[in-house]
């Protein structure tokens, strides 16, 4: 397969958390721009590790060890990377979302994001505008998190 056609590269990957076996044996995605995959697997299999690997948390974060080729848009995930280019590139969100929101209000969290995906600040207003029109979200702006997503208290 040629790299140059793909956006995601994982070629023989293997990581282990710290004093842990190997979680990841011998991987190997190769995804292109503008493809949609899914990654399904039971309990303990491997899907939540995939992604802290490709989103660079899993040697940041989780201080894990890595063998193979892990290349993001280009960008080869080492453990002297910088985490920030690879976080502009790539966004993870598990089956507990509500564990990613950083900021009470949900203006803030997203301002949050998007001011850190693009270096450019009047891009990144646009692209939070036009993200939160699409949805018709502009009435749960400042509304905190919790009260946004259950609603208003019985």
């Amino acid at each position: 397969m040629s790299d140059n056609k793909h956006v995601i590269i994982l070629r023989d990957v293997w990581f282990r958390y710290p004093r842990s076996g190997w979680v990841l044996k011998g991987v190997n995605l190769y995804v292109r721009k503008g493809e949609s995959i899914l990654v399904i697997g039971g309990t303990g299999s491997g899907k939540s590790t995939m992604a802290r690997v490709l989103n660079g948390s899993a040697l940041w974060i989780y201080n894990g060890e890595l063998k193979g080729d892990v290349i993001v848009d280009g960008f080869k995930i080492r453990e002297d990377s910088n985490p920030w280019v690879l976080a502009r590139k790539i966004h993870v969100v598990g089956q507990n979302p509500y564990m990613y929101f950083i900021n009470p209000l949900l203006r803030e969290d997203l301002e949050f994001y998007a001011y850190s995906l693009y270096e450019d600040d009047e891009i990144a207003e646009r692209a939070l505008w036009k993200a939160v029109e699409s949805v018709s979200a502009r009435e749960l702006l400042d509304k905190y998190f919790f009260r946004a997503i259950r609603g208003p208290s019985p």
